[in-house]
């Protein structure tokens, strides 16, 4: 099936749903990223025709925008061109991933090349770049002192190679086991709370020290929280 089609059986649906969908992160679909891009700068064009992206009463600005690693290539040429496709199809900001490992105190120097690549064509098309730091695996959660000093160190290290990026989101969905674990203690209690938030003061400070300008962004919350009080249990 075409684009065309794919749009047309889907068209019942509200458009920010559509739109999400586009990007992935509505159920699983068949699109290519440079198609998924230009879908999206056809209904990005209907919603913005819709009303004002700004709010007239106080002038502060509504980013629209992805989470969309796709963009991260270690060709600059070929970031370059995704980063285009989505200043084309109306986006003026994208978040992308990078990962973190018990340990790892210095990110990666392909990590830093393809975030790289990404910041310089962000800066030539004026898209604001939002990087998500955090560990892939559940069993990887930095719960410990020594675990979240290393995470806020990898961290401010990857500010410090990344100069023209100035938001980073510490951690990813900490309210749900399936990125940390545990959610809960031996007492039922809820153990992932104090645990984020001991990491999320840690690095806020880390990057602060790097620059008072960088926006440190906390929660990354899923929508739907871990109601299960087991513990240990979904390690993945």
């Amino acid at each position: 099936a075409g684009v065309s089609e794919k749009v047309n059986a889907r068209a019942s649906r509200e458009p920010f749903q559509l739109l999400l969908d586009v990007f992935g992160h509505g159920p699983k679909g068949s699109l290519r990223p440079v198609h998924r891009f230009a879908l999206a700068a056809a209904l990005l064009a209907l919603l913005t025709g819709c009303g004002s992206f700004l709010d007239s009463s106080e002038g502060r600005k509504i980013f629209v925008g992805a989470l969309e690693d796709v963009v991260k290539q270690p060709d600059p040429a070929f970031a370059d061109e995704r980063v285009r496709l989505a200043s084309e199809a109306g986006l003026d900001a994208l978040n992308v991933t990078t990962p973190w490992a018990p340990g790892q105190t210095e990110p990666d120097e392909e990590e830093v090349l393809e975030l790289r690549n990404v910041a310089a064509a962000a800066a030539k098309y004026d898209i604001r770049v939002f990087v998500s730091v955090f560990h892939y695996r559940n069993r990887d959660t930095p719960d410990t002192e020594d675990e979240q000093a290393q995470f806020a160190e990898h961290t401010a290290a990857l500010a410090r190679r990344l100069p023209t990026v100035r938001d980073f989101i510490v951690a990813n969905e900490p309210n749900l086991n399936g990125f940390w674990m545990p959610q809960f203690d031996e007492a039922g209690e809820s153990a992932s709370a104090p645990a984020y938030t001991s990491l999320l003061a840690k690095t806020y400070d880390a990057l602060k020290e790097v620059s008072p300008q960088i926006q440190v962004i906390g929660g990354a919350l899923a929508p739907r929280g871990e109601r299960s009080r087991a513990v240990g249990r979904g390690l993945v």
